[in-house]
């Protein structure tokens, strides 16, 4: 059912699963009426999931916290009944994207993180992503009710050599990762509060451009093999994510 107005939700696609055995998995479909049935059911213990367009993807007994919901154990010859499943509607952000010139932004995206509670500090976490379209408008779906902050990621370069270590001491403009509202700082951002089932519209970014650099070095030591495959990043001062 509807978790906001109670009323019967068809078509919702349900799975049973027995914890830690992935093997044993049953599917049913909710009429018109909202009803589901499973029937020839080993005994065990087993999750139940539910998917529908438009809700979240969310467990049974599902608390608001990541996906962890109730598990429902099955003896012999047992008969569950009455069972009612609350599906959470999905939160939404739209918006719009351009650049300086009030132009939309060709393969630019859209990130939205979730801030959680850590030690008194808003830390971003898994939110949802989207594209922008010809007209320089974005859509976020899926989103759990929570805190979000808005991040525009501008395109990627087209072709072209990468530049040289000669050329890493020279300062060029080019478009950067923004945030809402339009700040370039992510502790500047603006806190997007997304309610149950709620279209949150208007949070509008304009991609900034700023003097940016290259950075080169090498990675000594280890084997080659392990070279290869190492990753680098670079952080500005503070606390590390």
């Amino acid at each position: 059912m509807h978790a906001l107005t109670g009323e019967p939700v068809r078509k919702v696609n349900l799975v049973l699963y027995q914890v830690r055995m992935e093997s044993k998995l049953y599917s049913a479909v909710s009429n018109g009426e909202g009803q589901f049935f499973f029937d020839n059911i080993e005994p065990g213990t087993y999750d139940l999931m539910a998917e529908r367009a438009g809700f979240l993807h969310q467990a049974y007994g599902f608390r608001g916290v990541g996906f962890i919901g109730t598990s429902l154990t099955l003896a012999a010859n047992q008969e569950l009944k009455d069972l009612e499943f609350k599906l959470t509607p999905q939160g939404v952000i739209t918006g719009k994207l351009l650049d300086e010139e009030g132009e939309p932004v060709e393969r630019a995206s859209i990130n939205v993180f979730r801030q959680v509670q850590f030690g008194g500090l808003g830390r971003p976490s898994a939110g949802g992503s989207g594209s922008i379209n010809d007209v320089g408008d974005y859509r976020v779906a899926d989103l759990r009710p929570g805190r979000y902050i808005v991040q525009a990621i501008p395109p990627p370069p087209l072709g072209g050599e990468p530049e040289t270590a000669q050329k890493a001491d020279q300062v060029r403009e080019a478009q950067v990762l923004t945030f809402y509202p339009c700040v370039t700082d992510p502790a500047s951002a603006a806190v997007v509060d997304v309610g149950p089932g709620q279209e949150v519209s208007g949070i509008n970014i304009t991609l900034r451009k700023s003097h940016v650099y290259r950075v080169f070095g090498t990675v000594a030591g280890g084997t080659a093999g392990h070279l290869k495959m190492m990753h680098v990043s670079l952080f500005p001062p503070g606390p590390k994510p």
